[in-house]
Order: structure tokens, then C-alpha cells, then sequence
């Protein structure tokens, strides 16, 4: 995809950081979008606690920023970057998807078959992540051996 090849480091954390904030939202108790508190643990909670909109524009402010940042910081930053925020959205999204699965009831606290079928989510869902982060990284490798030749 010719979006990815302009900066494949950016888009190897895009999707984990697009459900991190999708979630973070879906996530939100019933008594948040009646004016109370938010539920977030990062420092992201004053943006959020703000208005839910204001998280949404400070998120596309945020993604435009690191996209221009990674591709301007030099290896190994710019890879350091990448991983930090890999890692860190694909944690902050589980702890989204285990919050909100066993909320709606989807499973349950100490039965083993739910807790089974859960883990079983979270780990399709690192190998969605991994797949998207290791075709962007060998888009990123490609073309650095080749603009170094």
C-alpha cells in the first residue's frame, strides 16, 4: 500500500493506537457520558475528562504529530518510538477488551472455559497486531537497505 511505504514505522502502532482509542471511549462507564468522571489511567484522562470529542481531536492531533516525529528522528529513536508505542497501545486495548468483555457479560470471572476463550481473543489480537507491525517493519528495513545501497 503506497500510504504504508511513506512511513511504515507510523503505521506499524497506527492500528493497536486506533483501538486504543476507539476502546478507551466504548470503554467509558454509562455515568461518564452523564458529565462524571472518566475511567483512564494514562495521562490522557484530563483530555478525556474534558469532553469525549476533545479526546478524539487531541487523538488526531496526537497521530499527526508522531506521524511527522518518526519519520524526522533518526534509527534508533525512531524505531525505539515505535516499539514504545506498539507495546503500549496493544497493552492499553487488552486491558480495554478484558474491561469491557467481562462488563457486557461476554464471560465470566473465574470460569475457567471464559477465561480460556478470553486469553484466546487477546492472543488473535497481538497476532493481528504483530502481523500489521512486521509488514510495516519489513517495508521500513526494505527500503532503508536500499536507500543505503
Amino acid at each position: 500500500m503506497g500510504v504504508i511505504r511513506k512511513n511504515p514505522l507510523f503505521f506499524a502502532f497506527f492500528f493497536p493506537a486506533i483501538i486504543d482509542g476507539i476502546l478507551t471511549l466504548v470503554g467509558q462507564d454509562p455515568s461518564y457520558w452523564k458529565g462524571g468522571n472518566a475511567n483512564e489511567a494514562s495521562p490522557v484522562y484530563y483530555v478525556l475528562q474534558i469532553s469525549p470529542w476533545f479526546f478524539v481531536l487531541g487523538s488526531a492531533a496526537w497521530l499527526a504529530f508522531w506521524y511527522w516525529a518518526i519519520r524526522k528522528l533518526k534509527e534508533p529513536l525512531n524505531l525505539i518510538m515505535t516499539l514504545l508505542f506498539i507495546v503500549g497501545h496493544s497493552f492499553g486495548s487488552v486491558s480495554w477488551i478484558t474491561k469491557i468483555t467481562f462488563e457486557k457479560g461476554l464471560f465470566k470471572y473465574g470460569d475457567q472455559i471464559s477465561n480460556m476463550i478470553s486469553w484466546s481473543l487477546v492472543i488473535f489480537y497481538f497476532l493481528l497486531i504483530a502481523t500489521v507491525a512486521a509488514y510495516c517493519l519489513r517495508i521500513y528495513f526494505r527500503k532503508s537497505n536500499l536507500s543505503s545501497n
